[in-house]
Order: C-alpha cells, then structure tokens, then sequence
C-alpha cells in the first residue's frame, strides 16, 4: 500500500495547490504615495476653485457634489474604503471647502493581473494534478499490481507450490518478464517430476537387488553352515565360522537396504549394547578377509557398542588397509578411566597430512586413490558409527615410518 499512496500523493498535491491558488486572496497593492498626495493638496489651494492639479492615481475632489475626477468617482466614505482611496479636506483660506478622494492607481491593474495570474495558475495545477492522477492510476494498473502479482507468486514457488497461478498480460510493462518467471516455475515443475522418477527408479533397484542378492547368500550361509559342522580340522573350521558370521552380516546389511543408503545413514539404526571384548576379538578376526592382521590380544574390559555396526566399521578400516596399503596389520589396544580403545596400523605409504582431517568427510578420497575404486563412504560411515555408539574414530600418520593408524574408542560399560 505505500506504492499506492506514494502514487496518489502528488495529484492529490497538485489539486490542493489549485484550489488553495483559487480562492487566494489578492496581495496587498503598492504603498500610498505620500508626497504624490501633498503635492497634489497644494497644488488644488493654489487654483482653487478651479482643478490644474495633477496626481498620478486615480482621484476625485468633491465640493457640494463632483467637481472633478479622475477614473470612476468616489462618491462617499463607504466607496472610499472599499476603493482602498484616503480622504483629505481642501483647505483655503483656513477654511474647507471640499475633500479630495485619493488612490495609489494601481488598484484595479493589480486586481486585474492577480485575477488572470491566480486563474491561469490554478488551471495549470489543475491540469498537472488531473494528469498526474492519470499516471498513478496507469503506473498502478501497469507497474504496481503486476510487480505484486509476482511477489506472490515468486512466495508460492519459494515455498514449493509450483502449480500455483500466475496472470499475464503481455501489454503490462513486466510482460515478457511475466511470462519468463512462469516459464521458469514450468521448469521447476518438471525439475521437481524428473527427480521423483530418478527416487523412485533407484528405490525399485535398490528393492530389487536387495530380492536378488538375498537368495545366493543364503546359500552361501547354509552351505557354510553345514560345511562347519562337518569339518574336523580346527583352522578350516574356523574359516568356516568366519564365512557363515560375513554372510549373516551381509544378509542383515541388505534388508537395511531397502531402508537406508549411504546418503541417508539417519535410517541406519544403532543398538548399543554390552559386550566383552573377546567377542570383539571375534568381530575383528571375521573382518580380516585377506589375513592381513599380525597376531594380537585385546585388552580385556566390557564395552558399549552395536555388534553389527561394529562389524562395518572393522570391515571398512581393514578394507581400506587392503586397498590402499596392502601390507600386515599391527593390533593394540587399551584402558583408560572412561573408555575402551583398539588400534589398527599398516605399513603402507600413509596420506598427506593436509588430507587427515577431509578422510571421514563423505565422498572425499584422497591423493593416493587415483585408480582404485572407491566411493568415498567407508571411512565417513564409520566415524558417524563410531559417534552414534558414543564413541569416536581418529586417524593419524605413523610418526616417523611409513603407515597409517586408525584407533577406535568405544565407552566402557
């Protein structure tokens, strides 16, 4: 609304003004020339009772009635004061006898010149308002009330309602714009319908390679099964064991699938519970696909964490070790007053320094991944796992040789 009554200030201005001109009085005339007035008195004493004065306003001298003038006479006193004329006695002889009626002689030519003036003047703010309110009233219709329809229209696609209506008028100054901002909203529509259908096609795939892979690994797990319970030989059974706990993981990993991705690990859920560290011992080994990790014996204390999510994150460090090192593994790990902490390091080249802290950043890879696949997620689900469990994941360069530490810190039970 301040458009609107910036708008309608200035005619409203400009026909106030003519008005206030209309009805203006007229300004007060030139001042009563005084000694134009004596001369004229004395000059009337000299040749009186003839008049061969001379007065350069209008004047009138009357004995018993008029006896001379000079533009329309002055009757009386009343006349006199609306003429603006001054009253004088003719003295002769100490004696009156008559009164001479004078004016300045420009009453009436000002009183002429202001009425023309204060006309012309009040026609021309007249004028000037009447087409200023004729603009305001254009500029409203044209410029304001489209310039508001886009403002709301811009709020409703701000706030994601995209189908909603836009009117256009091609004359309107903003047409062109007009139709280029609902053009845009178009856009933003099949932007918006484009990527539903790319979130519903990969949620189809995801559910369908989630039905696909289900059915190999559980042959995968009843074979292995059967196979443990038929081996004598201790390291095989323990192979085994180890084959049987990797598939019962993946088989849980991908009815999660459906559910989250790694993009989404909010919906990945973390049951934290008690558990002593030989059974952590157990997670690490089944971990170790290629046997890379050095003989080790953990420290022994009950912790709080998520046996699956555990898993991951062994999963994912060995993993990385795998890729990028490729040498053995050295395990340790310790107390202190509030938690439980173990320590995997490798023997490999390491990671620039500058690159430790981007490692659990999602999607970073570093320097030394060119050529090797990845996707950068393993390390950066991890520490989110680690901090879910109320513990944390750091990551250090071997101070000296070359390699690369990644300690674990769980909370003690």
């Amino acid at each position: 609304m301040r458009q609107l009554a910036a708008l309608l200030a200035a005619p409203f201005a400009l026909l106030l003004g003519a008005v206030a001109l209309w009805f203006a009085p007229a300004p007060a005339a030139a001042r009563f020339d005084v000694v134009a007035a004596n001369d004229f008195l004395v000059q009337l004493r000299e040749t009186w009772p003839r008049v061969e004065a001379s007065y350069p306003g209008e004047w009138t001298v009357v004995a018993a009635e008029v006896v001379a003038s000079r533009g329309e006479p002055i009757t009386d006193d009343l006349e006199a004061a609306r003429r603006g004329a001054f009253g004088f006695d003719i003295v002769v002889d100490g004696r009156v006898v008559g009164r001479a009626w004078l004016a300045s002689g420009l009453e009436s030519q000002w009183a002429t010149a202001w009425g023309s003036t204060r006309r012309l003047g009040a026609g021309a703010l007249g004028l000037a308002g009447v087409g200023a309110a004729a603009w305001a009233a254009w500029a409203w219709l044209r410029l304001l009330r489209p310039f508001r329809r886009l403002e709301r229209f811009a709020a409703d696609v701000g706030a994601g309602r995209l189908d909603a209506p836009l009117a256009m008028d091609r004359a309107q100054a903003f047409g062109a714009f007009t139709s280029s901002f609902d053009l845009m909203r178009t856009e933003l529509a099949a932007a918006r319908e484009a990527a539903a259908k790319a979130e519903e096609s990969k949620r189809d795939l995801v559910a369908q390679l989630s039905h696909d892979l289900r059915t190999p690994v559980a042959t995968i797990l009843a074979n292995a099964e059967l196979l443990a319970l038929e081996e004598g030989d201790a390291l095989r059974r323990q192979r085994l064991d180890a084959i049987v706990e990797r598939a019962r993981l993946v088989d849980s990993l991908i009815d999660e699938l459906s559910a989250a991705n790694n993009d989404r690990l909010d919906a990945l859920p973390v049951v934290p519970e008690e558990l002593p560290t030989p059974r952590v011992a157990r997670l690490l080994r089944a971990a170790d696909a290629t046997g890379a990790l050095e003989s080790f014996q953990l420290a022994e204390a009950m912790v709080v964490a998520d046996p699956k999510r555990l898993s991951q994150i062994f999963d994912n460090l060995l993993g990385n070790a795998a890729k990028y090192a490729g040498t053995r593994v050295v395990v340790d790990s310790g107390i202190t007053a509030e938690s439980w902490w173990v320590r995997l390091t490798d023997a490999g080249p390491g990671v620039p320094e500058d690159e430790i802290p981007h490692l659990v950043v999602k999607r970073f890879r570093g320097s030394n991944a060119a050529g090797i696949p990845g996707s950068g997620l393993g390390l950066y689900t991890s520490a989110w796992l680690a901090e879910r469990m109320g513990g944390d994941l750091t990551l250090a360069n071997v101070p000296g040789p070359a390699g690369l530490t990644a300690q674990l810190t769980l909370p003690l039970a």
